[in-house]
Parts: C-alpha cells; sequence; structure tokens
C-alpha cells in the first residue's frame, strides 16, 4: 500500500504520455498520406486538364475539316450545275427537231 499511489501515478503518467505519443505517430502518418492524397489529386486534375483540351483541340479540328468540305462541296456544286447546264445545252443543239 505504501509505493501503491505512486506506482499508480507513474503508470497514469505513463499512459498519459503513451497516448499522446501515439496520437502525433498517428496524425504524421495521415498527414503523410493528406500530402499523398493531394499529389495524386493534382495529377489527376492535371490529366483531366489535359485530356479536355486534347478534346478541345480535336472539336476545333473536326469544325476545320467540316468547313473545308463545305468549301469544296459548294466549289463543285456551281461546277456540277454548270456542266449539267452545258449537257442540256448540247443535247437540246443536237437534238432532232
Amino acid at each position: 500500500m505504501r509505493y501503491q499511489s505512486m506506482h499508480e501515478r507513474s503508470h497514469y503518467k505513463a499512459h498519459k504520455e503513451l497516448k499522446t505519443l501515439h496520437k502525433e505517430r498517428t496524425k504524421e502518418q495521415n498527414g503523410f498520406e493528406s500530402e499523398q492524397n493531394g499529389f495524386e489529386s493534382q495529377k489527376r486534375q492535371q490529366a483531366a486538364n489535359e485530356a479536355k483540351i486534347r478534346l478541345a483541340n480535336a472539336k476545333a479540328k473536326a469544325i476545320d475539316i467540316e468547313t473545308e468540305c463545305k468549301k469544296m462541296m459548294e466549289g463543285l456544286v456551281p461546277c456540277a450545275n454548270a456542266r449539267a447546264a452545258l449537257v442540256h445545252e448540247n443535247q437540246s443543239k443536237t437534238a432532232p427537231k
């Protein structure tokens, strides 16, 4: 009984110190994991941004190609109409009356 209270106090003191050390270690590990998660999150965000840029470039290229095709088709249509008119004229000239 004589030393019991002294042992109890030292036990509680050591227990409290152990708990605080355990909490600190847990916080450090969580902090490190948070940093890793943040880094991975940044990598995912950067990859998503690059994908958006590639998509925008592909859309712009598709629009350019479509515009060029329309210009070509508009250029060919008058030619086709002119050819049809010439063929029609030639047929009417050569057709027996």
